[in-house]
């Protein structure tokens, strides 16, 4: 049985174990690792193993999606809402 754990409590669990959280602060803690490892790129320094891990990185886009998509079933918006511009990347 689950136990909702007040934010001391998560940060006094040991780094291996495990806890249950919500969509929203799922998908915050993948908007967070995924902007550390822009800010490292940018900036430079270095980023954290999991922060760094490409399987973790293509789990949170695939999450992004799906949360988009049910946002568009619900709100049934399939038209072009925002604006953007077309350009060719480079590096």
């Amino acid at each position: 049985m689950s136990q909702v754990l007040s934010q001391e409590e998560v940060a006094r669990l040991p780094g291996d174990e495990a806890y249950y959280t919500g969509v929203r602060q799922h998908m915050t803690q993948c908007a967070i690792r995924m902007l550390r490892v822009q800010t490292v790129l940018q900036k430079g320094g270095r980023v954290d193993e999991y922060s760094a891990d490409y399987e973790h990185t293509e789990h949170c886009v695939k999450l992004f999606l799906i949360m988009i998509d049910e946002h568009i079933k619900d709100k049934k918006d399939h038209g072009a809402s925002v604006k953007d511009n077309v350009r060719f990347l480079s590096c």
